[in-house]
């Protein structure tokens, strides 16, 4: 039995994170919602030993792909002493991207979280404002910013600080703003109040499972080598022809996991201005990409996390999109 949306909309509206009773806790908490924030939580900074069974299993599926760079610091994924050794506590920040287009001017398809300026800049240079902040007010607090680039577990810390649970879809979905959240994190040298870890799940929920065009979903965990968003971003070869197949329209990255989901149904647009659709993505096309050069490109969308997969990628994307469009 398929869950019901409306009953995941009314359950969201109605969870909130529980704040810590420590003062100061309360206070980072609340320094982090006055910067722009949409949710915070703390944890525990400490070694994450179920985290990095699963995440082994993972690796020896080959559910990786070719992203070997997954491989390298595995022992500091999972211990952010390793990193900072003065850690003590984690304060996870999420930060609200949705919106509900991912579509440009040519109906070529984007996946929403790169569609403004590079969050990792963005979330990067918010947080390290929250830091400043705290240490303006507690002097003796030191820490460190980490967003998605460093060998950081977040999710999993996510989790353990009270802001939701990992769907099937493999993203952390938070009952009141979904999964399209980016996700930042501040390792302090102090010891704090900790948030409730957050114990629910999707239950029998399968919808994202079904949903996905190329079977890259199971209990087992996701396959990058069926899914869509690795081949349109990550993929330095040939995107196989039954991948190939499968794609409608999308040339960076796919959310139609994030679509169906019932968490997903309800929700507010972002309000953050650099999140806002970029005029150069906007009009992207193959007759603009093939008329640019690489350096062109680079400068062109510079701010933007495209560059991942290049001007040559996006320009194979779309032909695909086009071939497939021919057909049906």
């Amino acid at each position: 039995m398929e869950s019901d949306p409306k009953t995941f909309t009314v359950m969201a509206e109605h969870i909130k994170t529980i704040s810590p009773e420590n003062s100061i806790s309360k206070n980072i908490i609340n320094t982090a919602l006055n910067s722009g924030f949409d949710d915070c939580g703390i944890c525990k900074a400490e070694f994450l030993e179920e985290d990095k069974k699963y995440y082994l299993n993972w690796l020896k599926q080959n559910f990786h792909a070719d992203m070997s760079f997954l491989e390298n610091y595995l022992e500091t994924r999972f211990n952010p002493e390793l990193l900072f050794p003065e850690a003590k506590s984690v304060v996870v920040v999420l930060k609200n991207y949705y919106t509900q287009s991912g579509l440009n001017d040519k109906n070529l398809f984007i996946s929403k979280y790169a569609l403004g300026k590079d969050y990792h800049a963005i979330i990067k240079s918010q947080l390290k404002n929250v830091l400043n902040s705290i240490r303006n007010t507690y002097p003796e607090i030191n820490g460190r910013v980490y967003v998605d680039t460093a060998p950081v577990f977040e999710r999993s810390n996510a989790v353990k600080a009270g802001l939701g649970f990992t769907g099937n879809n493999k993203c952390l979905i938070n009952p009141r703003l979904g999964s399209f959240v980016f996700i930042g994190e501040l390792v302090l040298d102090t010891e704090l109040d900790y948030n409730k870890a957050y114990t629910d799940s999707c239950k029998d929920c399968k919808l994202c499972i079904k949903a996905c065009p190329t079977g890259a979903l199971s209990k087992k965990g996701l396959d990058a080598n069926k899914c869509i968003s690795y081949h349109t971003i990550e993929n330095r070869n040939k995107i196989p022809q039954k991948i190939q197949i499968k794609i409608t329209n999308q040339i960076f990255g796919c959310d139609i996991c994030q679509n169906v989901c019932p968490y997903n149904s309800n929700l507010k647009e972002h309000n953050e201005p650099d999140f806002m659709i970029n005029k150069e993505i906007q009009e992207i096309s193959l007759e603009k990409l093939e008329n640019i050069t690489d350096t062109d490109f680079e400068n062109k969308l510079k701010d933007t996390v495209l560059l991942r997969a290049g001007r040559k990628k996006l320009i194979d994307n779309i032909k695909i999109v086009m071939k497939n469009v021919s057909v049906k």
